[in-house]
């Protein structure tokens, strides 16, 4: 629970004004999002970014690295992975919001990520569509796959996270578990008010 700003500067859309990127122990400058594909970060976008009238399975191939063996089949069974097989062949701007969302995914999923940045991925999304986003990170989670996630919806933090870092105004005012988040006087002070409870 954060803002865009660490994704941005992973994805290397900022360049930092200071510090440095460390990833498995050693410093990288990240000029571009190519440059952190290649590194193993994908990433999804707050305001989704789509191709058009690109079919969903061509939204997928596209994102496949360059000499892919069985491209077709790979996307397949990432659009299989997200829920969209209905949709393989539609284009991308028929989809419904939440659809378009999952696609998202399954785009930088082709990239075969190591870790994986959701940035806002339930803004603008239903419960339903809520309910099966949490179903995909979960997911992912069993792969492997680290996922760090930018979210202000608390019940998709609390349903599929491990570790949280809440910030207030740009200020980290808590780290924790989800038990730990959830009964932080500050967090529930600047989020939940005083009356939230988590089953």
């Amino acid at each position: 629970m954060t803002d865009s700003i660490p994704v941005n500067v992973l994805t290397g859309f900022y360049q930092p004004s200071e510090g440095r990127v460390l990833i498995d122990g050693r410093s990288h400058a990240l000029s571009s999002l190519d440059a952190s594909v290649r590194l193993g970060l994908a990433r999804t976008f707050q305001t989704i970014k789509l191709f058009g009238d690109m079919s969903v399975l061509d939204h997928v191939v596209i994102g496949l690295p360059a000499g892919s063996e069985n491209p077709a089949d790979e996307a397949d069974a990432l659009i299989d992975f997200v829920g969209l097989s209905a949709f393989r062949d539609y284009p991308a701007s028929s989809l419904a919001y939440g659809h378009r969302r999952l696609l998202e995914i399954a785009r930088a999923l082709a990239t075969r990520p190591r870790l994986l940045l959701l940035d806002e991925p339930a803004a603008g999304l239903v419960q339903e569509e809520i309910t099966s986003l949490i179903d995909v990170i979960r997911a992912l989670r069993r792969s492997g796959i680290t996922i760090l996630l930018i979210e202000h919806h608390m019940d998709l933090v609390m349903a599929v996270s491990n570790r949280i870092t809440v910030l207030n105004y740009g200020i980290v005012i808590a780290r924790g578990t989800p038990a730990e988040i959830q009964s932080n006087a500050q967090v529930v002070e600047a989020y939940l008010g005083p009356s939230h409870v988590y089953a």
